[in-house]
């Protein structure tokens, strides 16, 4: 978020100092967020065997309950780098602005989606290319989904800190 608002210092030393700021949050969150997944999953899983019209009730509000989960974490972790709330507020945060920018959330969806659009309409290429996405697709989204996220929040971002001296 730095490098896109050409604010502070995006460098190795600067991303392991947030690293180490965020780590212990980050990981309560995404905890949070495993569990709800592995929730969908089992809701699914159950749902394979069965049929009848509540089927697809069940069915299409566990389809539902996973576009939420997936709108909510793409807002959440960049909410929760930047603004210090506590975990059922930065969530709460999240679902809200999923909700009010949700032409850059189907965005920032597609995106992150890509890969798997890839590997199911060309599994070919998708197997060539995969030694790449650790640098250049997952870092270019990061990217992009920054500079997307940017202007919603834009309003409400401090600038960074300057370096404490003992850094330099």
């Amino acid at each position: 978020m730095n490098m896109v608002r050409e604010k502070g210092d995006w460098n190795g030393k600067s991303f392991f100092r947030y690293f180490r700021l965020n780590f212990r949050n980050a990981t309560l969150l995404w905890l949070f967020l495993l569990l709800f997944a592995v929730l969908l999953a089992a809701d699914l899983w159950l749902l394979r065997s069965a049929s009848g019209s509540l089927h697809r009730v069940l069915l299409l509000s566990t389809v539902l309950g996973w576009v939420l989960w997936f709108s909510v974490t793409l807002w959440a972790f960049p909410l929760s780098s930047h603004f210090e709330s506590g975990m059922m507020q930065t969530l709460k945060n999240a679902l809200l602005l999923s909700i009010s920018s949700l032409p850059r959330t189907l965005v920032m969806s597609l995106l992150w989606l890509f890969p798997l659009g890839l590997l199911f309409f060309s599994p070919a290429l998708f197997y060539r290319i995969v030694i790449l996405f650790p640098v250049l697709l997952w870092g270019c989204t990061a990217y992009l989904c920054a500079k997307i996220l940017v202007n919603p929040l834009s309003p409400y971002l401090e600038d960074p800190p300057p370096p404490s001296p003992h850094e330099e």
